[in-house]
């Protein structure tokens, strides 16, 4: 695995304190080696910030000795040949009989 990235999950709500609003706090749950893969070529339309923007599947590959990530949770590339600072979110875990690592469905915006 040769790419990185940080997952993490809403933390609570805090004061931010240039505003004055209440806003979700975000808790690393994992940072380091991570493997991405695009699952599939065709880009789905949705509607995002009243524009439209493909979404495109992604495998998402921990190290099996990172912790379990929960659904919903927010990936941020680091470290990658042209996906640095693109988010996901996990959508699921995949499960195989003989695992070399852990894998989860992602949904991100499109490569």
């Amino acid at each position: 695995m040769v790419d990185e990235c940080r997952v993490e999950v809403p933390g609570g709500v805090v004061t931010d304190p240039d505003t004055l609003q209440d806003v979700v706090s975000w808790r690393v749950l994992y940072e380091g080696r991570c493997r991405l893969q695009r699952v599939n070529v065709q880009a789905s339309e949705v509607e995002a910030a009243a524009a439209f923007a493909g979404k495109t599947p992604t495998d998402l590959r921990l190290p099996l000795g990172a912790p379990e990530l929960p659904n919903g949770a927010r990936v941020t590339v680091t470290r990658h040949a042209r996906l640095v600072g693109r988010q996901m979110t996990v959508k699921g875990r995949s499960f195989q009989t003989f695992e070399r690592d852990a894998r989860y469905a992602c949904e991100g915006v499109d490569w």
